[in-house]
């Protein structure tokens, strides 16, 4: 399989195309992705989702802060 942006566009908050850090999400302690699959990407259209699991709800919401710096998400303050 080739990479991602064979068979998916990503793009940030800005709206610039851009290939995700997967393996620096992935490397994140308690992370668990969840892909469904879709061809196509557009505003609004939920692609997957990031579980993450951990003992502490502090860890957990560092390595969610981490994780959508990682992915360019916005609304990190309010995690």
């Amino acid at each position: 399989m080739g990479s991602s942006s064979d068979w998916d566009t990503w793009f940030d908050a800005d709206g610039q195309q851009r290939e995700p850090d997967w393996l620096g999400v992935l490397i994140l302690p308690g992370t668990h992705l969840h892909l469904y699959g879709k061809l196509g990407a557009r505003a609004g259209r939920k692609v997957g989702h990031l579980i993450i699991t951990g003992s502490e709800v502090a860890g957990v919401k560092t390595v969610a802060r981490r994780a959508a710096e990682l992915l360019g998400l916005p609304g990190l303050h309010t995690v």
